[in-house]
């Protein structure tokens, strides 16, 4: 999600917030991005990245211009309007924050599992969330014990496999 603004200055600003695996393509390259998204993860928080990106008043004409060709096509429009935005803004971002925020658990989530753990139903945990998050929810959340194996399914590096 995205938005530009004019400051009072007349600075043309786009700024962006994101999962970091969105924005680690779109802001410049960094080292430390990763590591600590991976390390608030790890401690079961959902990360958010904020970026920004200064605009030139030639480029912010030319973006305005082609966004409005896109705006008024009768077939694609939101498709058209999406590659007008990438083109010209969602690139080159600098970082200026990374947040982690901590996922409560609903109350008695722990007692719930008890029981249908107790009752003979067995419980899956499917979720688009990092592997590392994921684990974290599903420790806090008794689904498994601290020494539980816990087997995973993600998505390979190939991209002609899907699961």
């Amino acid at each position: 999600m995205g938005i530009v603004v004019r400051a009072d200055n007349g600075e043309i600003w786009f700024y962006m917030k994101g999962a970091d695996t969105v924005m680690q393509k779109l802001v410049i390259a960094n080292d430390w991005m990763e590591e600590e998204c991976a390390n608030m993860a790890r401690e079961g928080l959902r990360t958010l990245v904020i970026g920004r990106r200064r605009l030139t008043e030639e480029l912010w004409a030319e973006f305005d211009a082609a966004f409005q060709v896109a705006d008024i096509q009768l077939a694609d429009r939101d498709a058209a309007k999406a590659a007008i935005v990438t083109q010209y803004l969602e690139h080159g971002l600098e970082i200026l924050a990374i947040t982690g925020v901590e996922d409560k658990l609903q109350d008695e989530v722990k007692e719930s599992l008890d029981l249908l753990r107790n009752a003979g139903i067995r419980i899956w945990m499917l979720t688009g969330d990092k592997v590392e998050t994921a684990r974290c929810i599903a420790i806090s959340s008794k689904l498994v014990g601290r020494g539980q194996y816990i087997h995973s399914v993600t998505r390979g590096t190939d991209p002609n496999l899907s699961i």
